[in-house]
Formats: C-alpha cells, structure tokens, sequence
C-alpha cells in the first residue's frame, strides 16, 4: 500500500518502477556485493528470476529515455531481460575474475521479473544482454579512483599480513596488531 500511495499517475509525472543490481557504497546487502564478500562458494537460486538492471543501465536508462521525453508521463516498469540469480552470479564471477564454486539451487523459487514492454514501447529502449550491462558496470568501477585506492589498500594489508606470518613463523615473534587485524576483516 504505501508504494502505491507513492506513485503518482497523472500528466507531468513520471512513476518508474524496477530493482536494480550493483555496488554499494559502504555496506555488502545487495547481490553485487554480498556475491563479491563469498570466499570459497556460495549458493545460486536457479528458481528465483529477476529482470532488473544494473544500476549504471539504469540511469543510463534514465537519462537517455526518461528526461528527454517531454511526452512522457505514467506509470512504467523498467526492466531487462529475465534471468535467473544462479546465471547471474556466473556471470558476476566471469566478468569481475571472481574465482568461486557457485552451486545451483532449485528449492527457493520466487518470480520478481517485471513486464516492461509498455516502457519498452514508448521509448524504443532495448536491454543489452546480463554480460554486456555488467560488464559496462564493472569497467565504470574501475575506473573509480576510490575503488582503486580500496582495492590498492586490501592489497597492501594482504602483504602485510602475509610479511608478518612469515616472521611469526621464522621468529616465533608477531609483529601485527589485532586490532587493526579486526578492523581489516570487520
């Protein structure tokens, strides 16, 4: 009830309704990030569908489709092709290098896919395919200048916890504080 009363159909209004999938700033609740937290495997919903967009297709989306339509005005499910959590995941480890045993499950099932043919038909807007909209997000990503810092600093704590392994090892002496080891893993 309450998205209902949040959704405002009338002229000069614009209600898009769709999910999305991508990075998150500071927190691992979506797919994206969760997926990327996993070690060693992680379960795939083979039977929970999806039709979303990455975030970057969607405000693409938003920007090419949406705010250069003056005609446009409703309410619109925006949405891509559907796809599977399990397929999507797969195609998270391939694009991101994510080497991690992904294994299929068929006992949660769940139908989230939107119909977004109205949209789709007003604006001409044809989704790419999973492979080429995460793509475009993971390449957008990199070439965040934070992210890279992030990813640089993961590094150089791996190093260090690595370095000071080898001294406790070697010496019998450990050279690394556990509180910064805690706030590395936190």
């Amino acid at each position: 009830k309450s998205k209902y009363l949040g959704e405002l159909n009338r002229d000069n209004t614009v209600t898009l309704r769709t999910s999305t999938v991508g990075h998150e700033y500071m927190t691992e609740y979506g797919l994206l990030e969760w997926f990327l937290a996993q070690k060693k495997s992680c379960k795939g919903y083979s039977n929970a569908f999806f039709s979303g967009l990455t975030n970057i297709e969607f405000a693409r989306v938003v920007a090419e489709y949406v705010l250069t339509n003056n005609e446009m005005y409703g309410i619109f499910h925006v949405g891509g092709n559907v796809i599977n959590k399990c397929d999507l995941l797969k195609i998270f480890s391939n694009v991101y290098g994510k080497n991690i045993e992904i294994i299929k499950d068929a006992s949660f099932e769940i139908n989230r896919s939107l119909n977004s043919d109205k949209f789709h038909k007003k604006t001409g807007y044809k989704p790419g395919s999973w492979e080429d909209m995460v793509s475009s997000m993971f390449n957008h990503k990199i070439s965040n200048k934070f992210w890279k810092l992030k990813q640089n600093l993961f590094q150089l704590i791996d190093i260090v916890l690595s370095l000071s392994s080898i001294v406790k090892n070697l010496y019998g002496i450990s050279c690394w504080s556990e509180g910064i080891a805690e706030i590395y893993y936190v």
